[in-house]
C-alpha cells in the first residue's frame, strides 16, 4: 500500500533529517483544517498514511493547476483541503520512488536514504475528476465572505450568513467563526497571515441556499446571480 511504502521511506531516514521532519509536521498538523489530521499522541503509521493523502492532494493540485492552463477548468470542485504543504522530501518519494508510475525511469536516483518504493499518491493523482459546474456568483461570494461584509450580498444571503456565525446550532456555524487563531507570516507580511478556520462544506452550504429560494431574490438580483457567456478578445492589427 502506499502508506506502507511512505512509512519504509520515513524509516530509512537518517536521524538529524528524521527529527527535522517530525518536527515540521508536529508544528503543522494542528493547524490543519483536516479532522482526520493525527492529533495527541499518534503513531509513526498514522503519521505515513496522512502524508502519503497529504502529497496525493498537492500532486493533484499541480495536476489541476496545469490542466486549467493548458486545457481549461478541470474541476469546479477540487481545492487544497489543507493549510500547509507536505515536505518536498516526501512529495519526491511519491514522485521518483514509484517505478510504474510514468514519473522516474528505472535508473532515476533515488535520495540516498530512502529505499524503492511499490507505489505512492503519484499513481492516485492521475484519477478522473468528478464532474462538476461552476457555483454562482452569490453561492461563490457566500462562501469566502466574513459576517462583517454581508451588506455586500442581497438581504435573504446576507440574512444567511449573519445567523449562520451567530447561531451555535446552525449547520454552517464553524465555517463562520468570529473568533479564529490567526499564522503569522514569518516575515512579518500580514497578507501572508493564514486564517486557520475550517475548509467549506460545499453540500451544507448549498443545502442552506436551496432553501432561501430564487423568488426570495428581485430580477435584477437574480440576474446577477446567473452565469454569462465567456467572450474572449484578440487584436489584429
Amino acid at each position: 500500500a502506499a502508506a506502507d511504502a511512505m512509512l519504509l521511506h520515513m524509516q530509512a531516514m537518517g536521524a538529524d533529517d528524521a527529527a527535522i521532519h517530525r518536527a515540521y509536521y508536529a508544528r503543522v498538523l494542528p493547524l490543519q483544517a483536516d479532522e482526520s489530521a493525527p492529533s495527541g499522541e499518534y503513531s509513526l503509521e498514522d503519521l505515513a498514511e496522512y502524508i502519503t493523502s497529504w502529497c496525493y492532494e498537492l500532486l493533484r493540485g499541480v495536476r489541476w493547476s496545469l490542466e486549467y492552463y493548458l486545457l481549461g477548468v478541470p474541476s469546479w470542485r477540487w481545492f487544497f483541503p489543507r493549510h500547509h504543504a507536505p515536505l518536498l522530501v516526501d512529495v519526491a518519494a511519491s514522485l521518483l520512488l514509484a517505478p510504474g508510475c510514468g514519473r522516474a525511469s528505472p535508473s532515476a536516483r533515488a535520495p540516498p536514504h530512502s529505499p524503492r518504493l511499490p507505489h505512492l499518491a503519484a499513481d492516485l493523482a492521475r484519477g478522473p475528476w468528478e464532474s462538476s459546474r461552476p457555483h454562482r456568483p452569490l453561492e461563490q461570494l457566500l462562501s469566502v465572505l466574513p459576517p462583517a461584509s454581508a451588506s455586500l450580498l442581497p438581504k435573504p444571503y446576507a440574512d444567511l450568513l449573519v445567523t449562520a456565525s451567530a447561531d451555535e446550532a446552525h449547520p454552517l456555524r464553524r465555517y463562520f467563526p468570529t473568533d479564529y487563531p490567526i499564522e503569522k507570516d514569518p516575515k512579518n507580511r500580514p497578507w501572508r497571515d493564514v486564517a486557520l478556520i475550517p475548509f467549506i462544506d460545499e453540500a451544507k452550504l448549498m443545502a442552506e441556499v436551496r432553501a432561501i429560494g430564487a423568488d426570495a431574490l428581485s430580477a435584477a438580483e437574480r440576474e446577477r446571480n446567473s452565469t454569462g457567456t465567456a467572450l474572449a478578445f484578440a487584436f489584429d492589427p
